[in-house]
């Protein structure tokens, strides 16, 4: 008898959780047609000319865009969904769409900016942007028609990943800084996402900008006129760097690759090694020469190991920038 009831309460289980699934996958499918036009605070724009329900999944406000950042002349704006905070750069329009998993938002992000014409949100409402991804040429059409129209394309993963306790080396550089400014006083060393770098500042990065790059910067006054790019992918640090032509030739990529050495396993404990794609020879040859890097296969890769002894010798860099037996111009 004992064993005739539990095999009726295991069927039930199991058709409990089949009603569940079902039913959540109709939800699903409900999101997936919802786009939402928003208003709030100055945003007032086009909610009245929308009527579609609104999914039961979001359960924690919406705010309107916020300007949090000016940097390289464009407005870094900060929009929580869900809970989560998402950074973009406004690049001078009056909207954004953001599409965030499989759900649409249309914002203002100029106060002053016109109600939305009917013509454009119908298009938006009809159009499956994440099908469209798969059309390079009709994508195209499709995101210039928009910024045609002062509206900017914005997509995202859900919850991005900006997580990385930056603590221990922001507390580093603090030091390093205070050891820099009695030799240079113009220069101070930053560390941060791209959306929380100096306001009003110029940040000369390599490659397109993104507000959640992980930057070290070199600043001369709201200007980083050096740059590293850093990517952390399991145990390799991968970067990029930048200067802009009015300081090349002053070492300040000796300067920011010691810095980056020194603070490396203070990032993560779990990273091994720096990747450098040093496109540029005298990049190559200052991480061969400087720091023990090493040229991976017949490519321009060189990989610098973070052994004790490569951290130290890029402590023992630094310091001889500060005695000027690395002459930096300052």
């Amino acid at each position: 008898m004992r064993k005739f009831k539990k095999t009726k309460r295991i069927k039930k289980t199991k058709r409990i959780k089949k009603t569940k699934r079902i039913k959540k996958t109709k939800r699903i499918e409900k999101t997936k047609r919802i786009i939402r036009i928003i208003r709030g605070g100055g945003y007032d724009s086009v909610e009245a000319q929308i009527t579609e329900p609104i999914t039961e999944s979001i359960t924690e406000p919406i705010t309107e865009p916020i300007e949090v950042k000016n940097i390289n002349n464009d407005s870094i704006y900060r929009i929580t969904i869900e809970g989560h905070n998402y950074y973009f750069f406004g690049k001078h329009k009056k909207y954004v769409l953001i599409i965030i998993g499989d759900i649409n938002y249309i914002f203002k992000i100029k106060k002053d900016a016109e109600k939305l014409p009917k013509h454009l949100i119908d298009f938006i409402k009809g159009t499956s942007f994440v099908e469209l991804k798969n059309f390079a040429a009709k994508w195209q059409d499709t995101i210039n028609y928009l910024a045609n129209n002062d509206i900017l394309y914005f997509n995202h993963h859900k919850c991005p990943t900006t997580n990385l306790n930056l603590d221990k080396a922001k507390e580093e550089l603090v030091k390093l800084n205070l050891s820099l400014q009695t030799k240079c006083r113009n220069l101070s060393l930053h560390l941060d996402y791209v959306y929380n770098h100096k306001n009003n500042s110029t940040l000369e990065l390599y490659g397109l900008i993104d507000p959640y790059s992980l930057v070290l910067c070199l600043y001369n006054d709201n200007h980083c006129i050096s740059s590293i790019t850093i990517e952390i992918e399991d145990v390799e640090i991968t970067i990029d760097s930048n200067t802009h032509r009015n300081y090349e030739g002053k070492k300040y990529n000796i300067l920011l690759r010691c810095i980056l050495i020194i603070i490396s396993k203070l990032l993560s404990e779990n990273i091994e090694r720096i990747i450098s794609m040093a496109i540029n020879p005298a990049s190559a040859h200052i991480l061969i020469k400087y720091f023990g890097g090493i040229r991976l296969n017949d490519i321009p890769e060189i990989a610098v190991e973070l052994s004790d002894k490569n951290i130290e010798n890029a402590k023992e860099k630094f310091a001889d920038i500060l005695k000027g037996e690395i002459e930096i111009v300052c």
